[in-house]
C-alpha cells in the first residue's frame, strides 16, 4: 500500500495539465499513488495523461462521464488505495518536497490531517494565505479551526487526510463551493491536525475556472446555502466560530428578482434587513 493517494480531477485543462502532473511525479516522497479521474474532457488532457501514464506505473487513470469535481473527487477516492489522500486541482500545483513533509508530519505527531501553506498565483503577482510559521497540532475543533483557518480558507488540497476519515463522508455533487460543509465536518470528525510551514501548494487564478468564471443565480445560491449548512452544523455540534468569519443568510424574499427581505445570522444574533441594506431589527440569542 502507497503511503499517499493523490487524486486529481481533469476537465479540459491541457493548457496547465502538464505543470500539475510534473509536480507530482517529481515528489521526493517516491511511495504514492496518483489518480487521475478524467471527468469527460474533450479537448487533449486524456492524451496528456495517457503519456504520462506509460512512463509511470504510479499512475492510474479513471474515465467517467462529466459530473463536475464533485463527482470526480469522490470517483478517486472510490480507487485510492493508500494510507493518507491528497488532492490537487489539474490547474495548481505543489512544492517537490509537498507530500513528504506533510505526510511524516501526520506520522511524526499522530495526526490525521497535515497541512501546507497556499500560494494564490496569478499571472503578475502571488500572495501567500495562511503564513505558516511552525509546526503546530490541535486537537480541539475550536483549536483545529483556528490553526487550519477552516473557515475563511476552507479548500480541500491544501492537506493529507487519513484514509479512513472518509468512510461514510464524501463530497456534495451537483453543487460549487463544496468544500466549505466538507472541510468543517471533515475537522469535526478527525483526532488531531498539524500545520507544516515551508511547503507550498500553488493555487492558480485561472480566469476560466469554476470560481472566476461569471456568477450566475445558481452560484450565488449554493455559495449562501454552502453558508446556511456550515452555520447549521456547527450550531448543532456545539461549534463556536467567530461571527467575523460566518455570518449566514438565513431567510430570504425576492420579488421579481430584487431583494426585499433578508435575515442575516451568526451564531450570536440576528439581523432583519429591508431590500438587504435597511436594518429594521437587531436580536441577540
Amino acid at each position: 500500500m502507497a503511503k499517499v493517494s493523490i487524486i486529481i480531477p481533469v476537465y479540459n485543462v491541457e493548457q496547465y495539465l502538464k505543470r500539475c502532473i510534473d509536480s507530482v511525479v517529481n515528489q521526493t516522497l517516491k511511495d504514492i499513488e496518483i489518480v487521475l479521474v478524467n471527468d469527460g474532457s474533450t479537448d487533449g488532457s486524456l492524451d496528456i495523461c495517457e503519456q504520462y501514464a506509460k512512463n509511470d506505473s504510479r499512475i492510474k487513470i479513471i474515465t467517467r462521464k462529466n459530473g463536475g469535481l464533485s463527482a470526480a473527487r469522490n470517483t478517486g477516492l472510490d480507487n485510492a488505495t493508500s494510507e493518507y489522500i491528497g488532492f490537487i486541482d489539474s490547474d495548481d500545483w505543489v512544492d517537490t518536497n509537498y507530500f513528504e513533509k506533510l505526510y511524516n508530519a501526520a506520522i511524526e505527531n499522530d495526526c490525521d490531517i497535515a497541512f501546507g501553506d497556499i500560494v494564490r498565483k496569478g499571472e503578475k503577482k502571488h500572495k501567500i494565505r495562511l503564513n505558516i510559521q511552525n509546526i503546530e497540532v490541535a486537537e480541539s475543533i475550536q483549536d483545529k479551526l483556528k490553526l487550519s483557518h477552516g473557515i475563511k480558507n476552507p479548500g480541500v488540497w491544501n492537506k493529507i487526510y487519513k484514509k479512513n476519515l472518509f468512510d461514510n463522508l464524501r463530497f456534495e455533487e451537483g453543487i460549487y463551493y463544496e468544500d466549505g460543509e466538507f472541510t468543517i465536518k471533515v475537522l469535526d470528525k478527525c483526532n488531531k491536525i498539524v500545520s507544516v510551514p515551508n511547503t507550498y501548494y500553488y493555487y492558480f487564478v485561472n480566469p476560466t475556472s469554476i470560481v472566476k468564471s461569471k456568477p450566475t443565480l445558481k452560484k450565488i445560491h449554493d455559495k449562501m446555502m454552502t453558508r446556511v449548512k456550515i452555520f447549521n452544523y456547527a450550531t448543532s455540534r456545539g461549534i463556536k466560530i467567530n461571527q467575523k468569519e460566518l455570518k449566514a443568510i438565513t431567510f430570504k424574499i425576492e420579488l421579481f428578482g430584487a431583494t426585499v427581505f433578508t435575515v442575516k445570522e451568526t451564531q450570536t444574533e440576528a439581523k432583519y434587513y429591508l431590500f438587504d441594506f435597511i436594518l429594521v431589527w437587531k436580536r441577540n440569542k
